[in-house]
């Protein structure tokens, strides 16, 4: 019978759902969003479905193929028309995941790592363009196929789904706010949310009676919760999160966490109080309303010394003059430059960049094909002493027609890829035969901050963090960075994540949308381009009287634009046919 992922206590009576249907999914949420002005590759003139399913670690259930052991977490998105067949699929994808159908426990097909969070048999397209083999769109197929594959889970018809999904009641707001994540791409897990909840629930002096709370969507939850947990005396409460609520409490009121490094105001590395108790504490001492405090202050507190290095209004986490890096005594001979570079992607506050941008859980592997005596580095290291040195002589530069020198900066930055295509770029750098697209021109495309390519990650948890030389011309957007040159291109890390945040995920969708319009547009002004030369050949070949080979040009430019002559030019040609050509004379 229909049972919560979680708890697995009935979410709804037994006869709203045709048969016994349940799955092991641990829980999570499927938050959705349509975009009208974004359509997915072979749906256009209809907007797109946006699915954000966000499961978090936890440990394993006794459903669960390894019990007691920890599970590990994912942030997913799959795309969807937003057309009538589109939202019936959708309708059934969200019967399948309130019944646990959508993921699994389990070895990862991709990773191979054990414990993981995967897709079960359900296939979701996790972009909305780049093709089937890439699960994106278009695929004429995809939308049969997923319902053939919702037939066989045992996912009753769309009529039963919407009966369903319109009956299912989610839980209290309380839980709804615990899972919840914090502005600003930071998470708090659970117990360090229950306490937020708790305290607030404390200091608030709403009136229940009049308007909704404006700081917590279960703030009255919350004060039920705390009244009762501070008068419950049963060890094993039935009330929901009695026990958690009176453990937190008594865990805040012993102050274990009140000193020490990084716990402060500006600290928090507790995972029972962490930063909301730097935040309540901080606030306290400054005589800030403590009923007043939301989340977006717990991130802020916990930020106030983390990032105090950085500037976030810059577009780049390390940026510096090529010839500080590159000047005689600091190179491949000691290894400086490469220490420098590997000491940064493997600092503290390079993991919070990644996390300030939604790329949560973060962790550094180095990669293990550079070193010193490696050819990548060597490479690197040339082309970085020749910039220098052709710094020195103004004239052999400006006759190359490169930026001058004080605009070349190292520069460390991100690429997206699938998983399966890191090793080799690591060992070999990137291939400039791959590159397509090239909206920008030719290059190769990395991004300032690690959101923007999460979605050429291809629903995996690993990214490539790069060193490049670059011009301040090579910056085409404050996102977007080209290199034309391998050479100036070095593969330090890879950077592997547990989940994105909502605002991440937003951003990797908005950098993935601008890369796609100025690719259309691009290809659009080439298609201009090319119906223009063939105008003007045409004309030219029936002024000489050419009529045949005029012929030829018209019709296969007729063949490319699906049997009509090119809009931009049908009409023109015609009337310039009409007045130019004799009656007596027959043109095809």
């Amino acid at each position: 019978s229909p049972k919560c992922p979680e708890c697995r206590t009935m979410v709804l009576p037994e006869a709203l759902v045709p048969g016994s249907l349940q799955g092991n999914m641990p829980s999570g949420t499927m938050t959705i969003y349509t975009d009208p002005g974004y359509a997915c590759e072979g749906y256009e003139g209809h907007g797109s479905i946006s699915i954000n399913y966000n499961i978090d670690s936890g440990t394993q259930k006794l459903y669960h193929p390894r019990p007691g052991r920890h599970h590990g977490s994912t942030f997913r998105t799959a795309y969807l028309p937003d057309n009538q067949d589109g939202k019936a699929l959708l309708c059934r994808l969200q019967f399948a995941f309130l019944h646990g159908l959508t993921f699994t426990v389990g070895q990862s097909l991709t990773s191979g790592v054990d414990d993981a969070v995967t897709w079960a048999s359900i296939h979701h397209k996790t972009s909305p363009v780049s093709g089937a083999r890439a699960h994106g769109y278009p695929d004429d197929q995809y939308l049969s196929n997923c319902n053939a594959e919702l037939d066989a889970a045992g996912v009753p018809s769309f009529e039963a789904c919407v009966a369903y999904v319109k009956a299912y009641k989610p839980p209290p707001p309380i839980v709804l706010a615990m899972k919840n994540s914090v502005g600003m791409g930071r998470r708090l897990n659970s117990n360090q949310m229950l306490l937020f909840l708790l305290l607030h629930a404390s200091h608030c002096t709403h009136d229940a009676g009049l308007t909704p709370c404006a700081i917590v969507e279960g703030c009255q939850d919350s004060k039920e919760l705390r009244r009762h947990a501070e008068g419950c005396t049963e060890e094993e409460c039935s009330f929901q999160y009695c026990q958690e609520a009176k453990a937190a409490l008594a865990h805040y009121a012993r102050k274990k966490c009140s000193t020490g490094p990084g716990t402060g105001p500006g600290g928090g590395s507790c995972r029972d109080c962490g930063v909301v108790r730097a935040a309540f504490e901080g606030a306290k001492q400054v005589g800030d309303d403590l009923g007043k405090l939301g989340l977006r202050d717990l991130y802020n507190a916990a930020s106030l010394h983390r990032h105090v290095t950085m500037d976030h209004g810059a577009t780049f986490f390390f940026e510096r003059n090529a010839q500080s890096m590159f000047s005689v005594g600091v190179g491949a001979s000691n290894g400086s430059t490469l220490s420098l570079l590997q000491d940064t992607v493997a600092s503290r506050d390079f993991l919070d960049f990644a996390d300030h941008h939604g790329v949560e859980g973060g962790s550094v592997q180095m990669n293990p094909f550079l070193s010193v005596d490696s050819d990548l580095y060597k490479t690197f290291m040339s082309e970085g002493k020749k910039c220098v040195a052709e710094r020195a002589n103004t004239d052999s530069t400006e006759e190359k027609g490169e930026s001058v020198q004080s605009e070349l900066c190292v520069r460390i930055v991100f690429h997206g890829t699938h998983e399966k295509n890191i090793e080799s770029i690591l060992r070999n750098g990137l291939d400039p035969q791959m590159r397509s697209g090239q909206s920008y021109g030719q290059g190769e495309y990395y991004a300032s901050n690690p959101a923007m390519p999460v979605g050429y990650c291809k629903g995996g948890k690993k990214m490539l963090v790069f060193a490049v030389i670059s011009a301040q011309t090579d910056i085409r957007t404050k996102e977007i960075v080209v290199v034309r040159k391998c050479e100036r291109q070095l593969p330090i890390a890879t950077l592997s994540f547990e989940q994105v945040s909502v605002s991440g995920m937003a951003a990797a969708n908005y950098f993935q949308r601008k890369l796609k319009a100025l690719k259309d547009e691009k290809e659009k002004k080439e298609t201009l381009a090319q119906e223009a030369r063939e105008k003007e050949k045409i004309e030219k070949l029936l002024f000489q009287q050419e009529y045949l080979a005029a012929s030829d040009i018209y019709q296969g430019a007729c063949s490319r634009n699906g049997g009509a002559p090119p809009s931009s030019w049908a009409e023109e040609v015609a009337i310039y046919v009409r007045d130019h050509i004799r009656d007596d004379e027959e043109v095809d």
